[in-house]
């Protein structure tokens, strides 16, 4: 008497289950192949050669999908790796000048004995270089922090107006010399949650711009309005010369206005970028944009 094995064998008494790995390892070495040409190209791939992407072909319709996020994926650190190389350089460029600045002017200073206005007025424009250098790392610091979240923030409601006005005392004396208006327009009512020093900080910094770029008799002028749930404050002033597509870059760190940099070592060019990084930590953020007749507006939303 004989039993019927279905399990291991079939009517004609051949092994099924050692023939079906046979089949299934072909099958799934098969499916691999496409996955295993791209493993071995992503294994080719330095970080002195992110321009390369993968090109496996023949690869099946599921497996595509990968192939191309893996691409975007690399595009995107490509596309990191050179900010990080251009902002090394930048940081580089911007620290080069002033440094040869206080360098030569001490050797000069040194060549021989002067009087002692002379050494006084030596001293102020080495302390002007050093503070212009001292606020580029300031800001350096500040964008370091608040990538790495290290900022913690007490909010409570903010009188803008008065905020305004307190921020634009350091740069009242420099408006009166270049001949410079200043119209605060915030309703006394305006108001918005926020961290004050935080907001003074991105305040004080849209104004810097504004003083330093708004033209000779020219204007500057800050509003606010509630709008979308949020308060609104602009900023803006005269005599802007950028263009359309300049504007779009204020924000980006260490680009200026001036693309010869003839003013390397006095505007870094990290302030608005500064701004912007910081009001959107605040739960807001940052625009820029040009009107007729040549009118720069910085605007930030903010919580209300």
């Amino acid at each position: 008497m004989t039993r019927n094995h279905t399990a291991t064998t079939t009517q004609s008494g051949f092994p099924v289950t050692p023939l079906s790995f046979i089949i299934a390892a072909v099958i799934v070495k098969k499916g691999l192949r496409p996955l295993n040409a791209i493993a071995a190209e992503i294994a080719t791939i330095k970080e002195d050669n992110l321009t390369t992407r993968i090109t496996a072909e023949d690869v099946p319709t599921e497996v595509v999908q990968i192939k191309n996020r893996l691409n975007e994926l690399q595009s995107r650190l490509e596309a990191s790796f050179n900010r990080e190389r251009q902002f090394n350089a930048d940081i580089a460029h911007e620290l080069r000048t002033p440094l040869s600045g206080l360098r030569s002017t001490i050797e000069v200073t040194l060549t021989r004995t002067r009087d002692n206005d002379e050494y006084k007025r030596v001293l102020f424009d080495c302390e002007a270089i050093v503070e212009n250098m001292q606020t580029m790392v300031s800001n350096l610091l500040m964008l370091a922090r608040l990538d790495a979240k290290q900022i913690s923030f007490q909010t409570e409601q903010i009188q803008l107006a008065d905020l305004v006005n307190s921020c634009w005392q350091q740069f009242s004396d420099k408006a009166i010399e270049r001949q410079i208006t200043f119209d605060n327009s915030i309703e006394a009512e305006s108001m918005c949650e926020s961290d004050r020093q935080n907001l003074s900080i991105v305040l004080s910094n849209i104004l810097a711009n504004a003083v330093e770029y708004a033209d000779k008799g020219g204007q500057i002028r800050t509003t606010a309005c509630s709008k979308d749930g949020s308060m609104e404050v602009a900023v803006s002033n005269t005599g802007c010369q950028l263009t359309t597509d300049q504007v779009a870059k204020v924000f980006d760190s260490f680009w200026r206005g001036d693309l010869s940099r003839s003013d390397t070592g006095t505007h870094c060019g990290l302030g608005l970028a500064l701004v912007q990084r910081l009001v959107r930590a605040l739960g807001g953020n940052a625009f820029a944009e040009l009107q007729p007749g040549g009118i720069f507006i910085v605007r930030i939303t903010l919580p209300e």
